[in-house]
Order: structure tokens, then C-alpha cells, then sequence
């Protein structure tokens, strides 16, 4: 049997865990194991429920898996701030982990791959963008050592040409250590992007990240670095943590009044904040497109891949797009972690000689669950639910929005990555700054942060510019001037949208949708944002979805071609 299972991580220090199945050379499922436990990143844990997933939707058992493989070098990662190596887990370890006997009896893997952290990103963005060749740079918080590489692809051969090590250097660090200082949570970079337009555009990025022709250097000042070493000079702390506390302790030395009022986060102007974030975003889109420039300059490939958390930030993606030194840019939806578990099974494929040409990764984010219309139908009736079978559901749905409902929409199969893309997703009118504002309310997220829209592939010139294909909603555009009323709800603040473009071929439900809203309205899109509250992880089952309708006091919940109103669900 030619099947791989590929997961991101094991128990330590791992986040976004995900696992996936390639058989025989073609991808059979791939899930995130936050969606099945609602533990949001599913920090430290095992990938047990997606793997099982995985199995179950290929027809397989452990019995019959090949190899497994992981998107870290185990067995010499190391994270603490010495870079010492040491061991984590061995080949054995990893199978008493994922395969207990006790639970699924005797195995037939025949190897571990041990795959490191930014190879992983780097195969599975590569693959996904089906260039034939292209430069590829990963930049995370930390690989193994490293927090940025660039590699040269051509054909299935991919060789590393530049490696930036992770302390203190990482541009990911950096975003989430001042993200902690602003009272988020390190995994809220997406909220620090989003604050940044609010703050004064004029600000000069950190002066402390220092560019030069080979990349780039962060030089802290001395007292700080002694400051921080001192605190932690007799614990064996995490590098990201303490590259983090250097940004943390920089953060207020130049701004000391953040230190003196608790955080407000609906307030996005308070004790300089705003202007934190737009200097920070300021100095990442600076320092990415310096290193973009290189890596033109040292492959000569006209084709760019993004992989790795920074790839997430959409503002910086657009900046790229827009500077026109890559003929294209592709992006992979699950850039976090959860994509390293693909990109693993990829390099294992490699070594077992089998072809990967064919994994149907390109526009493709949708190889999670899916439930079938008899199992939403027993779901329903078994909680008491009423429910409508529509028959006209592209247009009753369609209307309901051009009314002004907001819609809980779960249809087929669950998307891979941080971003819903209209399988679990939350719609609306795009034209409604209102119906913008109560979404965020409702889902309990901060009302200055921006809401995307997904528009029907061919339409993207009329309302943006750069206007390629982003059918992943991970590359920032400029709303043209004058369309920028007529879809307010969609338009950021600082004139910007993160759109996806929708494409029948991949996803012909949500495309018919949008087609219909579309006759109606004139507006060739809806308003999308995650199908959860802001407590939980995107939906994945008819369970989570209808304790999240509720949850949210969403209007109408449209599972399959059943349609429910919130009047027939008691609330929680």
C-alpha cells in the first residue's frame, strides 16, 4: 500500500497540529486537530483525532500506512536558547505516541521521516502552486534554528540558498512579542495587522532591524539584551520566548506609558498602540520586501512561493504582489503549522519514489469532513431542531442576505488553514457597514478589525488593484476609490480588502451562491468570515455549527439544503 501519513508535530512545544493521507501519490484528506478536540492551535497535543480522520476517509487502517512522517527534525530540535541539541523523540517514540497498540494493534509502518520544520513549508507551498519552478521563502518564528531560508526550486529539486538564524533574528518572534505587549496573545498577529491602519502612517519602522545585501540582522541594544538574559540567566527558557521578551522590553523602553493603563482593545488609538502596530508592520513589510529582493536577485526564477506564520500577513503579501518583482505569487492557505504536516508526506513520497505531480493541492483548500444531507437531516431531528429542506437554496439563501440576514453557511468539506473560505464560513451584505460592525459584535471579535469578501473568480479588476487570482483571501488589494462605498462592509480603513476569489471548479456550491446574490444585488460578493465564535476554532461537525449559531445569535444557519432560523433554536 503507497499510503503516508504525514502530522506537523508531537506533544512538545508544537501548535496547529495537523495531520494528512497521500495515497498512492494523490491527497486523500488533510484536517487540523483543533477541529475536532475545540482547543483553538491545539497546543502541545496529539494529532489523534485528524489522524483517525485521515484513515477513516481513505478507507485505511494503521496497517496499512507505509510511513509516517513528521515536519520537524525530532531527534535534534532543539528550543532552548543555546541551540543545543537535543533529543525529543526517536522513531519508536513517535509510534507509541500516534499508534498505541492498545488502540489500533499492530502496525505495518515501515519508516519515520524526521523532515525539518522549514523543508516541510517549503515542499508543501511548492507543490500547491504548481510552478515548475520558482524561489521559495519560509519565514516563521523558528524552524530548528532558523526563522527565515530561501530556497530554488526546479522541478522536484529544491536547494537551500539562504538561512537567517532564529535569535534573535525572527520576524516572527517580532510579531508576536509585540503582540503580547499590546495585550494579545502571541497567536493574534492577524489582530496586530489589522490595528496597524489605525495608527500614524508616517511612523519609521524599528530602526533595530538593520538590512543588508546577504538579508538582515536584529541588533537590540545591549542593556536590553543584558536585561532580559539576566531574567532568565538560571532557566532553561524557550529561544522564541526570550527573542519575544527582547521585543517586549524594546517595546517599553520607547513607548513607557504602555505599561501604565491596562489594554483596551476596542479602543485601537489608546496608549499608542495603533501606532505600535503600524510601526511593526511598517518594519516587516520593509524587511520582506528586502529579502524578496534578494530572492529574485539569487535564483533568477520569475515565480515566487510564500510559506511559514509570516505568510499569513496579508497587508505584507499585497506589498509583494504589487512590487511586480515576481511574475507571480503563490501562497498556501494553511502557511501555519498545520501545513507542515503536507509538507512532510510530500518529502517522504520523494524518498519512497513516488510522484507527487498530482496531489490536486492547486486552488484545492477542501479535504476535511464533510457531512452528507441524511446525516445533518438525523443530527437535526435528533436535537429537536426544525428545520426548511430548501430546494432553491442558492437563491433563498441569496435573498436572505440581500435582506440583511446574517448567515451561518456549512457546506462539504472542511477547509484546511486559519481562513474560512466558504465551506464554514459567515456571510453577509457587503455593502453594510452595519451588518459588518454586528458581525464582529456578534462573534465577539474587536469592531475596528476588517471583514473579507469572497468574490466570483473573473470580477477582481472591477473592485481591486493588484487584481490577481487569491482564491486563499492572503493577499491585501486597494479597493478602487469608487467602489469603496458600494462595498463598505468589505473595506477596511485603510482602503484595503483581503478578498478570495471563488472559482467554480473548486467550489461550485458557494460560487452558485454568490452567482445568485450577484443577479440580485449587482455585487459580484458576499461578506465571509470564520464560521465560529471567537472562543472556539472554525466548525468542522452539524454540532459545532448549530452550538455556534447559537453561540453567536446568527439569523439563519443553512447546513447542507437544510435552512434554520434562530427562532426555532433556543439559545444557549
Amino acid at each position: 500500500m503507497n499510503a503516508f501519513l504525514g502530522i506537523s508535530n508531537l506533544e512538545v512545544r508544537s501548535h496547529d497540529n495537523a495531520a494528512c493521507i497521500i495515497s498512492n501519490g494523490h491527497l486523500i484528506a488533510q484536517a487540523e486537530e483543533e477541529r475536532f478536540t475545540r482547543k483553538k492551535h491545539s497546543y502541545d497535543a496529539i494529532t489523534r483525532n485528524a489522524i483517525d480522520f485521515c484513515l477513516k476517509q481513505a478507507h485505511l487502517t494503521a496497517q496499512d500506512v507505509r510511513t509516517v512522517s513528521v515536519g520537524w527534525d525530532l531527534p535534534h530540535t532543539t528550543f532552548d536558547r543555546d541551540n543545543t541539541p537535543v533529543l525529543q523523540y526517536g522513531p519508536l517514540e513517535v509510534m507509541k505516541k500516534i499508534f498505541p497498540e492498545s488502540v489500533y494493534g499492530k502496525h505495518g509502518i515501515e519508516k519515520v521521516y524526521f523532515v525539518p520544520h522549514h523543508l516541510s513549508h517549503a515542499l508543501v507551498a511548492y507543490y500547491a502552486s504548481a510552478f515548475h519552478n520558482a524561489a521559495i521563502l519560509v519565514i516563521d518564528g523558528s524552524g530548528e534554528t532558523e526563522s527565515t531560508t530561501l530556497w530554488q526550486a526546479d522541478g522536484s529539486v529544491i536547494r537551500k540558498k539562504m538561512s537567517i538564524q532564529s535569535t534573535p533574528h525572527s520576524l516572527g518572534s517580532m510579531y508576536e512579542g509585540i503582540s503580547n505587549v499590546l495585550g494579545f496573545k502571541s497567536s493574534d498577529a492577524g489582530k496586530v495587522m489589522g490595528l496597524a491602519p489605525y495608527g500614524d502612517s508616517n511612523l519609521s519602522p524599528f530602526d533595530i532591524v538593520k538590512l543588508h545585501p546577504d538579508g538582515y540582522k536584529i541588533e537590540f541594544p545591549q542593556h536590553i539584551y543584558d536585561k532580559v538574559n539576566e531574567r532568565y540567566k538560571s532557566q532553561n527558557y524557550y529561544r522564541i520566548d526570550f527573542v519575544r521578551a527582547l521585543w517586549i522590553e524594546y517595546i517599553k523602553m520607547l513607548y513607557p506609558e504602555i505599561n501604565r493603563v491596562e489594554p483596551d482593545n476596542n479602543n485601537p488609538h489608546l496608549d499608542n498602540r495603533a501606532n505600535i502596530a503600524a510601526r511593526v508592520q511598517k518594519t516587516l513589510e520593509k524587511t520582506l520586501l528586502h529579502i524578496v529582493q534578494i530572492a529574485r536577485q539569487v535564483t533568477s526564477r520569475t515565480n515566487l512561493v510564500l510559506g511559514g506564520g509570516v505568510a499569513l500577513n496579508c497587508s505584507a503579501n499585497g506589498l509583494i504582489e504589487e512590487s511586480g518583482l515576481f511574475k507571480e505569487v503563490s501562497i498556501y492557505p494553511a502557511s501555519n503549522d498545520a501545513g507542515v504536516a503536507l509538507g512532510s508526506a510530500i518529502y517522504a513520497c520523494q524518498r519512497e519514489n513516488v510522484d507527487v505531480d498530482k496531489l490536486g493541492l492547486k486552488n484545492n483548500p477542501y479535504w476535511g469532513p464533510e457531512y452528507s444531507m441524511e446525516e445533518i437531516e438525523r443530527f437535526l431531528k435528533e436535537a429537536g431542531i426544525d428545520f426548511t429542506y430548501t430546494e432553491e437554496t442558492f437563491n433563498d439563501v441569496a435573498e436572505l442576505l440581500d435582506q440583511g440576514n446574517i448567515i451561518a453557511w456549512m457546506q462539504g468539506r472542511m477547509e484546511i488553514g486559519p481562513r474560512a473560505l466558504g465551506n464554514r464560513s459567515i456571510l453577509a451584505d457587503p455593502r453594510s457597514i452595519y451588518l459588518r460592525d454586528k458581525v464582529n459584535s456578534l462573534k465577539g471579535r474587536e469592531h475596528w478589525r476588517p471583514l473579507a469578501p469572497s468574490i466570483l473568480a473573473g470580477h477582481e479588476a472591477e473592485y481591486f488593484s493588484p487584481a490577481v487570482l487569491s482564491p486563499f483571501m492572503i493577499k491585501a488589494a486597494k479597493v478602487h476609490l469608487q467602489k469603496r462605498a458600494a462595498i463598505a462592509g468589505v473595506t477596511h480603513v485603510d482602503g484595503s480588502a483581503r478578498y478570495q476569489s471563488v472559482l467554480p471548479e473548486t467550489n461550485p456550491t458557494y460560487y452558485l451562491l454568490i452567482s445568485s446574490f450577484y443577479k440580485r444585488t449587482g455585487i459580484p460578493m458576499v461578506l465571509n468570515t470564520s464560521f465560529n465564535h471567537q472562543s472556539e476554532p472554525i466548525v468542522c461537525s452539524p454540532a459545532d455549527a448549530l452550538r455556534n449559531f447559537t453561540l453567536c445569535s446568527l439569523d439563519y444557519l443553512v447546513m447542507g439544503r437544510a435552512l434554520i432560523s434562530k427562532n426555532h433554536v433556543n439559545p444557549i
